[in-house]
């Protein structure tokens, strides 16, 4: 009789600590969006079994609230409008959150290369001020330093240099 006791007892606390992590996942959810790999990593740092994790998870997940895809196109078009970062910095970002390599390809496809090379203007017309007192060739060259730190591929990089030389003529 007391072994029956002690197994609806650990039950109570298995679901006690569901319940807890799940909380906790809620509360770390409404800050933004985070992955699945985030998730376990946040709630396995705050001390919950991984058994509690999961459960807690998979919760999380039949209520819509994990879902690696959705994360990774929302982050994919916040960063590139954002903080005007390449589809290739913004695939680094999403590996590094554990999103699977399928994912990641899945959400990068729904940005245009239109698009990439609108951030990256945008980009460059910001430098473009910040490196005003410096002569033309040494400009571009800093425009397009800062535009390669942030994954810009060197086609494009030349592409919006290039599309800046109207500007440069001018403002001179």
């Amino acid at each position: 009789m007391s072994d029956k006791i002690v197994k609806i007892e650990e039950g109570r606390i298995k679901n006690d600590e569901v319940q807890k992590s799940f909380d906790t996942a809620l509360n770390y959810l409404s800050y933004r969006s985070r992955s699945k790999k985030e998730m376990i990593d946040y709630l396995s740092r705050k001390g919950f079994s991984m058994e509690a994790v999961k459960l807690a998870l998979n919760k999380l997940e039949s209520y819509g609230y994990i879902d690696d895809l959705s994360f990774a196109i929302n982050w994919a078009k916040s960063r590139l409008n954002s903080k005007s970062v390449s589809k290739r910095m913004i695939a680094f970002e999403l590996y590094k959150k554990g999103i699977d390599r399928a994912v990641i390809d899945q959400a990068l496809e729904l940005i245009g290369e239109d698009e990439e090379e609108k951030a990256a203007f945008a980009l460059a017309e910001k430098y473009y001020k910040r490196y005003e007192r410096y002569e033309k060739r040494e400009r571009l060259y800093k425009i397009s330093q800062a535009l390669a730190r942030r994954g810009f591929e060197w086609e494009l990089i030349r592409r919006v240099c290039a599309n800046l030389a109207p500007i440069q003529e001018e403002g001179e």
